[in-house]
């Protein structure tokens, strides 16, 4: 196998003589076999394309080495690149103290080229600083910015001037039209007015006086004033405002600082009454509770009116059971300074009447045998119990005194022919008011019936007496029944 290698070498030289050198290396072969073909071809190698460098402000002899094929029969070789400086300008700006153009040079010349500069200022301008010399042009022309600005004349303000007068130390300027001495001399006022609740008035006037120089701008004529003058301190002194109990003043007048921006001005203090709240409070001193109350907002030394009358409600409050004990509000009375003074309470108390209630109890007893008929009249008594109260015409409420007792005497069971009762009484007892009626039963069962006596022995003779006849029970029975019957009357 033989092999063979070429070389491009390119040298970039830059502006400021420094060179770069850039190698590219190619190699090609081919196979030898002997016996064989005796001139085989070459393989083909490749030179890349190679950029040259871009310089801002220069043009370079060549943009592109192009990319090439190297082949057996190739030659090393050489490229030599350079740069030449682009035509350039540098421009100065002349700038007004307001940051606008007013006027603009350009200076032509060729890249990294320093060129002199002759000044070139507009008219009626003057330069603040100076104006370079010489500059170097570079690709980019950034501007190099000059203030100026323009030519001025002073006024003193002990001298003012008419306007249209010639400026001295000027060929064709006037003073501007406009220009008096008021420009030059300002005087502040304060006027205080203070009118009293009585509308009577008082007025104090305080002055104080500013002085300024001018100065006349000799390009465009506008006048630009100095600062005013302090020949001290200036000040408007403090006014007292007289306090009147009951009443606001709408503002103070205090000392205040005067600057030439001040403006004159009047000052009018006024008197106003104060807000006040009036309140009527109603107060249950029986329950010691709060009923009720009422707001009302008003002036100070204005009668109070509430929006609900006192003596409405209070009437109202009677109607319902209330007694009115105190009440301390009077028709008339105004708001005074303090709304402690203006708060007021209505007491009233219940009222009571005498009530009484009374309630009937029944004692009702059933004489009934076991299947629940009568067998006996029933026995009935009543008693009437009576209670006493009082009763609150707020609440309708009722306090009752201790109730009278009733009482139900003992009922003796009436006697049934043969007949026995399961209760020989109803005990005697007594009832308070609210108890329900009595109802009472007695049952009656049958008595036993004797047996017939047996017969005689053989001997003939008996073996008991024969047996008597049963107590007459009418007579007791009755008695018995009166005497209930008393008892139930009773």
């Amino acid at each position: 196998m033989l092999k063979k290698t070429a070389t491009r070498t390119i040298n970039v030289t830059t502006p400021d003589g420094k060179t770069a050198t850039v190698k590219q290396t190619a190699t090609w072969a081919k196979r030898v076999d002997f016996g064989k073909d005796a001139h085989p071809d070459w393989t083909t190698g490749e030179w890349t394309s190679y950029d040259v460098p871009i310089i801002p402000g220069y043009t370079a002899s060549q943009s592109n080495v192009a990319k090439e094929a190297v082949t057996g029969t190739t030659k090393d070789q050489t490229v030599n690149i350079t740069y030449t400086a682009n035509d350039g300008t540098q421009t100065i700006i002349y700038q007004g103290e307001d940051d606008s153009e007013i006027g603009k040079q350009v200076i032509h010349g060729k890249t990294d080229e320093t060129v002199k500069v002759t000044p070139d200022v507009p008219d009626g301008y003057v330069v603040k600083g100076e104006v370079p010399s010489e500059v170097t042009i570079k690709p980019d022309d950034t501007p190099i910015t000059i203030t100026i600005e323009h030519g001025k004349s002073h006024i003193d303000p002990d001298k003012p001037v008419n306007s249209g007068e010639h400026i001295p130390g000027t060929t064709d300027k006037t003073y501007p039209s406009g220009l008096t001495h008021d420009d030059l001399n300002k005087t502040i006022t304060r006027e205080v007015t203070i009118t009293d609740p009585t509308g009577k008035k008082s007025t104090t006037t305080q002055t104080v006086t500013f002085t300024r120089g001018a100065t006349v701008d000799e390009v465009t004529n506008k006048v630009t004033y100095d600062d005013w003058s302090e020949n001290g301190k200036h000040t408007f002194d403090k006014v007292d405002v007289p306090t009147v109990p009951g009443y606001t003043v709408s503002g103070e007048v205090p000392e205040v600082v005067v600057t030439p921006e001040t403006q004159s001005s009047k000052v009018n203090i006024a008197y106003t009454a104060n807000a006040q709240t009036a309140t009527i409070t109603y107060i249950d001193d029986t329950e010691k509770k709060t009923l009720g109350s009422d707001k009302q907002n008003g002036k100070f030394n204005q009668v109070i009116t509430f929006e609900h009358d006192p003596a409405e409600v209070i009437k109202g409050l009677e109607e319902k059971g209330y007694k009115l004990v105190s009440n301390d509000f009077k028709p008339g009375i105004k708001y005074q300074n303090d709304n402690k003074s203006n708060s007021f309470e209505v007491h009233l108390v219940h009222t009571y009447e005498p009530v009484e209630t009374s309630q009937t109890i029944t004692e009702t007893v059933h004489y009934i045998d076991a299947n629940g008929k009568p067998v006996a009249p029933d026995h009935v008594a009543t008693v009437v119990v009576k209670v006493t109260g009082t009763r609150d015409k707020v609440t309708d409420s009722i306090t009752w005194n201790t109730p009278s007792t009733g009482h139900f005497d003992e009922v003796i069971s009436p006697v049934v022919p043969n007949m026995t009762p399961d209760k020989k009484l109803i005990p005697s007892h007594d009832v308070q008011y609210g108890d329900s009626d009595i109802t009472e039963s007695v049952v009656y069962t049958p008595d036993e019936i004797p047996s017939e006596p047996e017969k005689p022995n053989d001997q003939g003779k008996p073996n008991s007496k024969t047996p008597e006849k049963p107590n007459k029970p009418c007579n007791s029975a009755s008695k018995t029944s009166e005497k209930s019957n008393k008892s139930s009357k009773e």
